[in-house]
């Protein structure tokens, strides 16, 4: 509930504080008063769009402040944003000449999404535009649901059809995942058979490429290893070497430093005799013939092309891509397997949700008569006496958002004429009076948001105009509703009332909104009556309808 409106350098507006009630309030004035700038303002701390040129000429900048009435929805929407809970909600806004624009909330700066989110659960605004609403058939659904009591099954249901709408989108990435997989799936069994040729994991090809760089240089290595096993033939420099051994070892005795280099002499001959008998071991070790090198080279030569085309830089790389291909295949499979699961999740959910759908479907159909029966009462009472309202339903064939129910809200206002679409049918001032009936409806199931209706009475008069102000008072009583009026039957029924008027003041225009007493309220109600010039006449008829007395029109 706004209990308190605070708006500061707001056009012409310079400052004017508000203080509101529970129950009916109305606020008139003369045309171009600015009822319209009291708009605005609103909008604004419900957090529209600035507009940065009505900032006044007191200041730079323009301040609009809500003071708000909790409820424990609320309370649990401030808890969830980490918003500190005061005993009294703030919804503030402030813009500036540079273009910028501020939103608080109990004096803590949020966005202004953050802002529109709280500001549908405290105040809604409709005027006739809103009736458009009403020729949109989710509007219509939803609406219906809530006068039907179904509304909180519809949520749930499209909760869990949300739910369901993932689950099954996922199923249809992965399908096409499966889909792009099977496409290059023969190319990619092709690599993994050309790499499997290879024998990676039993063949070095490193060890083979240095078997056929041996192989190719057969000759000149026979020579070298030759010329080192030659070391042990007579006469030569292993046999030298022994000679000087025992030579040493003749005068190791009386000369240590001789003893040394007799050491030293025998190693390096054993080394020598070693490394002589080692190339002669070599010596042929290695000897293929044409038909052998021409396979080894084809290995060699297959190894080095995977290795570009694949990009690798060695064999170990080689293999890492081999695991990879193999891995792929086992992806593919572990991928249908997980499908063909899903698919089970998802078939049994629609099921699921196919029969919850026909039971909501059902229950609305059976709400869909009392609803009628209800709205049919109220727009009589607004003097729409021959009306037809039809709300048919119907089923779909698949399921969605909202069920499986198909909903045509016919109308016909008029005696004679068959009830069409609603969107062909109803004329704006019809659809004032329908939305206002659906609006007593609403107010009576539910506690819902303050409401502020922007001269919803525009086009009626006399005994409707009366009975519209009846509906407002009444509705006043379920929650706290506010209307831009100019029809003295609608003022009269208020329980507060709030004035509009526009002076000059050093040359310049300045708005004021004041509540007005009773006997205040006589003279406006009456001024809406007969223009400037108040007439008795119009006073006694004033009085007659805020006391709530039968008046002839």
């Amino acid at each position: 509930m706004l209990v308190q409106l605070t708006i500061q350098n707001f056009a012409i507006i310079e400052r004017v504080e508000l203080n509101f009630q529970q129950g009916f309030t109305v606020i008139t004035g003369e045309t171009g008063s600015g009822k319209s700038m009291l708009l605005d303002a609103l909008h604004l701390i419900l957090g529209d769009r600035a507009d940065f040129s009505i900032i006044g000429p007191n200041g730079n900048k323009a301040i609009v402040e809500g003071k708000f009435i909790a409820n424990e929805e609320i309370i649990t929407w401030l808890e969830l944003q980490e918003i500190d809970v005061e005993p009294q909600l703030i919804v503030r806004r402030e813009i500036t000449k540079e273009g910028k624009s501020r939103a608080f909330i109990n004096d803590t700066p949020v966005s202004l999404v953050l802002q529109r989110d709280l500001s549908i659960r405290l105040f809604h605004i409709h005027s006739q535009f809103n009736t458009i609403e009403l020729k949109d058939k989710r509007f219509q659904l939803e609406l219906f649901d809530h006068l039907a009591g179904t509304h909180d099954q519809s949520i749930l249901f499209q909760q869990q059809f949300i739910e369901f709408q993932k689950e099954n989108n996922h199923l249809s990435s992965l399908k096409q995942s499966l889909f792009d997989a099977e496409k290059s799936i023969d190319y990619s069994i092709y690599l993994k058979e050309e790499l499997a040729k290879l024998n990676l994991s039993s063949i070095n090809y490193a060890e083979l490429e240095n078997v056929l760089r041996i192989s190719e240089n057969q000759s000149g290595l026979n020579e070298c290893y030759a010329n080192i096993s030659a070391l042990e033939e007579d006469g030569n420099l292993i046999d030298s070497l022994k000679r000087i051994e025992q030579l040493t070892e003749k005068w190791k005795t009386i000369d240590t430093h001789i003893n040394e280099l007799g050491l030293r002499i025998a190693s390096v001959r054993l080394e020598l005799k070693d490394i002589a008998a080692s190339a002669c071991s070599q010596l042929g070790v290695i000897e293929l013939n044409a038909s052998e090198i021409n396979e080894i080279t084809q290995k060699i030569d297959e190894f080095n092309r995977l290795l570009n085309k694949h990009k690798c830089k060695n064999q170990e790389e080689l293999q890492r891509c081999f695991q990879e291909l193999n891995e792929g295949a086992d992806a593919i499979d572990e991928l249908r397997e997980q499908i063909i699961q899903l698919e089970k999740v998802v078939n049994n959910e629609k099921q699921r949700l196919q029969q919850v759908a026909q039971s909501l479907h059902a229950e609305r159909d059976n709400a869909r008569d009392e609803v009628m029966k209800k709205l049919k009462t109220l727009l009589t009472e607004l003097n729409l006496p021959d009306t037809q309202l039809l709300i048919e339903l119907s089923k779909a064939t698949e399921l969605e958002r909202t069920g499986i129910t198909k909903m045509e809200w016919m109308f016909s206002a008029n005696v004679g004429y068959s009830p069409v679409s609603i969107e062909k049918a109803a004329s704006g001032g019809e659809l004032s009076r329908l939305m206002l009936a659906l609006q007593k409806m609403l107010s009576e199931k539910k506690s819902l948001p303050t409401i502020l209706f922007d001269e919803i009475d525009t086009g009626v008069s006399g005994e409707v105009a009366e009975k519209m102000g009846r509906f407002l008072k009444q509705m006043g009583k379920q929650r706290q509703i506010f209307a831009i009026s100019h029809l003295p039957q609608v003022a009269a029924k208020a329980n507060a009332h709030f004035y509009v008027k526009k002076f000059k003041e050093v040359n310049r225009a300045v708005t004021e909104i004041i509540e007005i007493s009773d006997m205040e309220r006589i003279e406006e109600i009456a001024r809406l009556m007969s223009g400037e010039v108040i007439t008795e006449s119009a006073r006694l008829t004033a009085k007659a309808l805020m006391n709530d007395e039968s008046v002839s029109y």
